[in-house]
């Protein structure tokens, strides 16, 4: 969420050929469609959407649970595999178009998400997932870091890591950690196991008239069923799309309440820790947190 992706200005002719995206000269792909931040800003050939990927191992993963998961009332966007049968080539993906676009439907996009997670309940959890901050490239890993300070006894020291190689933080960014303290002490623990679920559901979701909602992809993280969800009420909430009451609406949802409160840790710390994170976000993620706490 913090920043704007830089638009795609070339795509490579490997690429072109492996996903056969085939794109002319420059000065057509210049004219070529480019899709929202749904599709990672990436552009539509055909019938497909190429974008390039942060993570490959991950993009990687994405794409080979999105070939055979199946969600009820929920459509997931295909991956496609290049001609060679890889998934990812030279760090770009590519995506059956779906049409559609994001919408402010939040309670239609959480009913989605905690469809999602009884799904994605029967994936094994991938290894990927770093365990403590020794593991994360302090310098750019902002998403894992927030995500590892969530869920932290001790968030102090992950932060600390992840702050120390940025400038000093601004009064917004220092707003945003105190409330972060309140969200903190409202923790308790969740008597529930991890699995895969979504961590940017609200983003990836888009609905077109008399269709199931679609998810584009899948950004894996490890929590309790109803994470997903979670951060979907959260991000809802930061866009604008519904009220706090969303919360009461989703109650019967087993440790939602608690979920909340971790989903909303870590976008306060997304939006610390990233250096592109603009100061209009981090304030409608303090007006969020204040609702909340």
């Amino acid at each position: 969420m913090p920043g704007n992706k830089p638009a795609i200005s070339y795509v490579p002719t490997v690429v072109q050929r492996a996903f056969s995206a085939h794109m002319g000269d420059r000065a057509q792909q210049e004219a070529a469609v480019r899709v929202g931040p749904a599709w990672d800003y990436g552009i539509k050939v055909g019938n497909i959407v190429v974008a390039p990927v942060a993570q490959v191992e991950r993009a990687n993963w994405s794409a080979a649970v999105r070939e055979n998961l199946h969600v009820e009332h929920v459509n997931i966007a295909k991956s496609v595999r290049a001609s060679d049968g890889r998934l990812v080539v030279a760090a770009w993906k590519a995506t059956e178009f779906a049409p559609g676009t994001l919408t402010d439907r939040a309670d239609q996009v959480i009913l989605a998400a905690l469809r999602l997670d009884d799904a994605l309940a029967e994936i094994p959890v991938p290894d990927f997932f770093p365990t403590h901050v020794g593991q994360c490239r302090v310098e750019s890993d902002f998403f894992d870091l927030a995500d590892l300070a969530a869920w932290a006894e001790e968030p102090g020291t992950i932060l600390d890591a992840g702050l120390n190689v940025r400038a000093q933080a601004d009064e917004s960014q220092r707003v945003a950690l105190s409330l972060a303290a309140q969200a903190i002490d409202r923790l308790t623990p969740i008597d529930a196991p991890d699995q895969v679920t979504h961590a940017d559901m609200f983003a990836t979701t888009i609905l077109s008239w008399g269709a199931d909602p679609t998810v584009t992809d899948i950004v894996p993280a490890k929590h309790p069923r109803g994470y997903t969800a979670a951060l979907a009420i959260v991000d809802s909430l930061i866009a604008g799309a519904t009220t706090v009451h969303v919360v009461d609406r989703f109650a019967g949802v087993e440790n939602i309440t608690q979920l909340v409160y971790r989903a909303l840790l870590y976008r306060l710390y997304v939006h610390a820790l990233h250096p592109l994170s603009r100061s209009n976000s981090r304030s409608s993620i303090v007006r969020v947190a204040r609702e909340l706490l």
